[in-house]
């Protein structure tokens, strides 16, 4: 999302009217947090002394100190999830966790803001690096993304310090990993919101934080697209959803970005918004409920604390959003009794 172009002045008119005392981590800190060319967030404040974990992965107990850095390189949405499970981490755990982004991340990365480090890992690809997206960009690319992301892991010393935390560990993170220590979050989570707090929960202080948004009105924004084709929302889905949500006097609009998938309705609010994370970030905001395909607008809506509901082509319920999966407000496209029953809780649950 790069293409800079203004929008409305006012969507929610638009939608009504339609120094540390341990060396090892001052060397980590160094290395790693102040480097200004590759560093994303502001400065970092002293904390407590620490025992820093080698090779061979994290062991230990409950309550040691570690120092670990999330990598997120793949989509738009699984940085919105490291983002959800780094701010419930306690001011003293986020000084010793940070999120290492892929280059297309940075501008999503600042926008979220979690309030732990955040560092960049550069890389060429302008979007996901090839490795994670072998299907459209072919071996030859895939490796080439492999020998740029290990490299620039290398080339970062210092992460020797801490230990790399990816949500899996599959052939393709063992290929970039290197000699760097690393874990997985536990495989045996039935939602990755619960495998994070799972994980963190070992190691860190997790606070309780209340992100909800004030309810002020019956805005239901849908958001059908997704930069994944199969997961677009029909149209046909789209009307019966809308038409559920008036039915059940809420005010449905549907939003598109600008020069990707559109929607046309004669009787359904729409609203083209630019291809801006900022934009879509705003365009979340003027909503009261989010209706969304399974992308980034459905797990912004869990980070900004809006109620969610996510439409499917297939249950996939360990990549919902935490509140989508614990209540059970999700659909999918080929089954609409399944699909209207659950909307109609989310819309009662309001």
């Amino acid at each position: 999302m790069t293409t800079e172009r203004s929008g409305p002045a006012n969507l929610n008119s638009a939608i009504s009217g339609n120094s540390g005392r341990d060396a090892g981590l001052k060397a980590w800190r160094k290395g790693v947090f102040d480097d200004q060319e590759e560093s994303i967030g502001a400065a970092y404040s002293p904390a407590p002394q620490f025992d820093v974990q080698g090779a061979g992965g994290l062991g230990g107990r409950a309550g040691t100190a570690y120092c670990i850095t999330s990598v997120s390189l793949k989509a738009f949405g699984d940085l919105a999830i490291t983002a959800s499970a780094a701010r419930r981490l306690s001011q003293e755990s986020q000084e010793r966790f940070a999120i290492l982004v892929g280059t297309h991340l940075i501008e999503l990365a600042r926008l979220l803001n979690p309030g732990c480090r955040l560092e960049l890992l550069k890389h060429t690809d302008v979007s996901v690096p090839a490795i994670f997206d072998l299907h459209l960009r072919g071996v030859v690319a895939g490796l080439m993304s492999v020998f740029e992301l290990k490299n620039a892991l290398k080339s970062r010393s210092t992460l020797g310090r801490s230990c790399l935390l990816f949500d899996r560990i599959s052939w393709r993170e063992r290929l970039i990993i290197g000699n760097n220590t690393a874990e997985a979050l536990p495989p045996d989570a039935p939602n990755i919101y619960l495998a994070y707090e799972k994980f963190l929960m070992a190691y860190f202080e997790l606070v309780d934080i209340k992100v909800a948004k004030p309810y002020t009105g019956r805005n239901v924004g849908i958001f059908p697209g997704s930069r994944i084709h199969t997961k677009n929302i029909p149209n046909t889905l789209i009307e019966k959803l809308a038409s559920q949500c008036l039915s059940s006097g809420f005010n449905p609009v549907v939003f598109s970005l600008d020069g990707e998938w559109s929607y046309n309705s004669s009787f359904i609010n729409t609203i083209c918004i630019p291809k801006t994370f900022a934009s879509l970030i705003d365009a979340l905001h003027s909503t009261d409920l989010v209706i969304s395909a399974d992308s980034l607008p459905a797990h912004l809506a869990e980070y900004y604390g809006l109620p969610v509901y996510v439409v499917s082509p297939s249950r996939n319920e360990y990549w919902l959003p935490r509140s989508a999966f614990e209540m059970g407000f999700w659909g999918l496209f080929e089954e609409m009794d399944m699909t209207r029953r659950s909307l109609g809780k989310f819309l009662a649950n309001v």
